[in-house]
């Protein structure tokens, strides 16, 4: 008797413990992750491309537009300085190429600094994504699996302890029916403190 009773309490919670998962729901949330990989993917794609895009910006910025304002710059310098001054000679070009070369290098630090600090929040951004997708899936695989246990526990033993699914579906409906009342009740109560 003690034996039957303890079943009975084991059946009732697994029966009452938790809703009917489709399987299918498992399917679809697996395939949200491959969306999250794929998204991940492109969106990496998309932020390099940007900043290879910036990168020939600030090649085409230190060659054009700044090696034509410090040149112009340190000819007027030299002009003001020496009124013969008419042309750099070989060693000053190489000095002002030398210094574009390296304001150009600076330039494309910062750029590369700042690909690096999006694609590591993307990163971060997406392993939560994948974690939180890949636990959702588990969960959704664990109630698909209990839901199945007691599908076949209710097929197997239900009618020896009068157990039927009807009755299981009614009593699921009365506890769904409960539980929304008491977060109806509680929302109220929520609105009426603001």
């Amino acid at each position: 008797m003690l034996r039957r009773i303890l079943f009975m309490v084991v059946l009732a919670s697994v029966i009452y413990g938790c809703a009917t998962v489709p399987k299918e729901s498992v399917e679809l949330s697996s395939l949200v992750g491959e969306m999250i990989s794929s998204a991940k993917v492109s969106h990496v794609n998309m932020v390099n491309r940007h900043f290879d895009y910036l990168r020939s910006e600030v090649e085409y910025l230190a060659f054009h537009d700044y090696k034509g304002a410090l040149l112009e710059n340190v000819r007027r310098e030299l002009k003001k300085n020496d009124p013969n001054f008419t042309e750099l000679s070989l060693d000053q070009y190489d000095k002002v190429i030398l210094k574009i070369q390296g304001k150009r290098n600076e330039w494309l630090q910062e750029v590369e600094k700042n690909r690096q600090t999006v694609l590591q929040a993307l990163e971060e951004h997406y392993v939560v994504l994948a974690q939180a997708n890949a636990n959702v899936t588990s969960m959704l695989r664990s109630a698909v699996n209990i839901s199945e246990t007691r599908a076949a526990l209710l097929e197997r033993f239900g009618p020896s302890v009068g157990i039927s699914g009807t009755k299981v579906k009614e009593v699921e409906d009365k506890v769904l029916e409960g539980t929304n009342r008491v977060r109806s009740i509680i929302e109220s109560a929520i609105e009426v403190l603001k």
